[in-house]
């Protein structure tokens, strides 16, 4: 039953979008507009929900993959830095004798 009424909601056009005056519709017809709205816009919703959460596992990803570099880049200044204080203390020693 739902799965034919979602079908029927996805084959009609977009007359959801059309613009609906007082003097032509009953209020039987303006329910059940307002009932296809929601349906439709309930569908885009799960459609629009579902690519975020795409979107969003990629981001988290591509994250995981920056925060990587950003701890060999930490690793990498902080071996420089030990091997630059290194050499200025051999340089210090070697002077001094």
């Amino acid at each position: 039953m739902v799965a034919n009424l979602v079908l029927q909601l996805l084959s009609k056009d977009e007359s959801f979008d059309e613009e609906i005056t007082k003097d032509n519709v009953t209020q039987a017809k303006i329910q059940n507009w307002h009932v296809e709205n929601l349906q439709q816009k309930h569908i885009k919703l799960h459609k629009r929900r579902k690519e975020l959460k795409a979107k969003m596992k990629e981001i988290e990803g591509e994250l995981g993959d920056v925060t990587k570099e950003i701890e060999t880049t930490t690793d990498l200044l902080k071996m420089i830095a030990q091997n630059n204080l290194n050499n200025s203390q051999l340089h210090y020693i070697s002077s001094s004798n």
